[in-house]
């Protein structure tokens, strides 16, 4: 009787994920030895499955992940026992732990991964073959089960700081998102291409610059940034903007702005204040503006927005 609630509660133990020597339990990915003296069909190691199974020779397929490997060692003598001789010497040895995880999304080369325990996130993404151009950097997710951990791998890339990013497990799936600015039709394009249409991962939170610019586009807000700042990450003005002429739209209300006359004074109060979500718009200058001319503003996904 003893015995048989020492076994149920070893077992218990075993099912909560815990051994009772405290030792990690075998999981998806990890590579074992099965030694048993005189049998040459147990030479090369073998590998858990994504099902937490081994394939055995001659008996086909049992399952190990979640028991320690004492305790697999039992599981695999009982199914080796109807083939082979001598099974009391089987040994069972954990020879390397592995993750088996799966990256998706935007990388080049999307599937099943297979890494050595204690990989990263970089990791995982380098042996996908790195990351697409056009991935959202800011909105990577970790899937486990049914949780889902988004977090924001730009900023690892800025610092350094590995608690910006989950740890992995086996099992794991990391997705990398499409960019917003990628659009709905899947089309060949370059990093340069995709950078000109802005930085920004969503417009609510981005300061939108077009017109007279060299690249319009939404760009990342950053608290502090200036009018300036946001032209020059567009590229600077072209020769026929209207830099007198600025706009600045923001809550719904347009304020103009005349670089020109900040430029001469260097009157900081001259220049409005940007917040999320903000539009700047530098028209062109021409004689026909100055004179009064219709002009039609082109806004969007064109080749060329602005004033005409």
């Amino acid at each position: 009787m003893r015995r048989s609630i020492g076994v149920f509660l070893a077992l218990g133990l075993v099912w909560s994920g815990l051994s009772l020597a405290g030792e990690r339990l075998l999981q998806a990915g990890d590579i074992l030895v099965v030694q048993l003296p005189g049998e040459g069909v147990f030479d090369k190691p073998l590998r858990v499955d994504r099902d937490g199974r081994l394939m055995l020779p001659e008996t086909g397929n049992v399952r190990v992940a979640g028991l320690s490997v004492e305790d697999a060692r039992e599981v695999i003598r009982a199914a080796l026992s109807p083939v082979f001789r001598d099974i009391v010497r089987l040994g069972l040895i954990l020879k390397e732990r592995r993750l088996s995880v799966t990256v998706l999304g935007y990388v080049k080369n999307p599937g099943p991964v297979d890494l050595p325990d204690g990989a990263t996130i970089q990791i995982a993404l380098n042996v996908a073959g790195g990351l697409a151009p056009g991935a959202q950097l800011d909105r990577l997710q970790v899937r486990r089960g049914e949780q889902v951990m988004i977090f924001n791998y730009k900023k690892y890339l800025d610092t350094g700081d590995q608690s910006q990013i989950p740890r992995l497990r086996s099992l794991d799936t990391v997705f990398v998102p499409a960019s917003p600015l990628t659009g709905n039709v899947q089309i060949e394009f370059d990093a340069r291409t995709l950078s000109a249409s802005g930085d920004a991962a969503e417009n609510e939170n981005g300061v939108t610059v077009f017109g007279e610019v060299h690249r319009p586009g939404t760009f990342a807000y950053k608290p502090g940034a200036t009018i300036v700042d946001m032209l020059m990450r567009a590229g600077g003005v072209t020769r026929y903007a209207g830099i007198e002429q600025i706009r600045v739209i923001s809550g719904g209300e347009p304020e103009p702005f005349n670089m020109r006359q900040y430029l001469d004074t260097g009157d900081k109060s001259l220049m409005p204040q940007l917040g999320r979500g903000d539009v700047i718009f530098i028209p062109q200058e021409s004689d026909q503006i100055k004179m009064g001319a219709r002009t039609v503003y082109v806004m969007g996904e064109v080749f060329k927005p602005g004033a005409y």
